[in-house]
């Protein structure tokens, strides 16, 4: 049997049940927030994978959204109340969702730039070149788009 003290043991590798863990975390303990992540991060990677849109995909791969994700859970971990065997894994995975949910939201309104087909860059090509345009004179007599003064000088 090894001792708590013994150098070759991690510790972070717990066998305490999660709920213990999260009662220390949320008591300022580090090292069972560390053991948590360590414990819960794999599985949610795991969960995590390919539940992103391709999409959405652009700036921001699984990893970094499980990380994102778990990082505000231990910021919020004061208010988490464990109620039953896996509630910190399921927090964690609703987390991520929502998440998920956050960054397909924000490619909605920002949707990635798209190259325009050859045909419609050649006609906004030609657009684009100014026209010239014969002088038109309105009813009065006066030229369209001239102010009185200039046609009373």
């Amino acid at each position: 049997m090894t001792s708590a003290h013994d150098p070759l043991v991690d510790p972070l590798l717990s066998d305490e049940p999660t709920i213990e863990l999260v009662m220390k975390a949320q008591g300022g303990d580090r090292l069972a927030v560390e053991a948590l992540l360590q414990r819960c991060l794999p599985q949610l990677r795991r969960w995590a994978h390919g539940k992103l849109p391709a999409a959405a995909r652009g700036s921001l791969d699984t990893g970094d959204l499980v990380q994102e994700a778990a990082m505000h859970v231990v910021q919020r971990l004061d208010v988490f109340q464990p109620r039953h065997v896996g509630a910190m894994q399921a927090y964690l995975r609703m987390s991520v969702f929502n998440r998920i949910r956050d960054e397909i939201r924000r490619v909605g309104r920002h949707p990635a730039p798209v190259e325009l087909p050859k045909t419609i860059r050649e006609t906004r090509r030609h657009r684009s070149k100014p026209r010239c345009r014969p002088n038109r004179t309105n009813a009065t007599g006066r030229r369209s788009g001239s102010s009185s003064r200039a046609t009373a000088r």
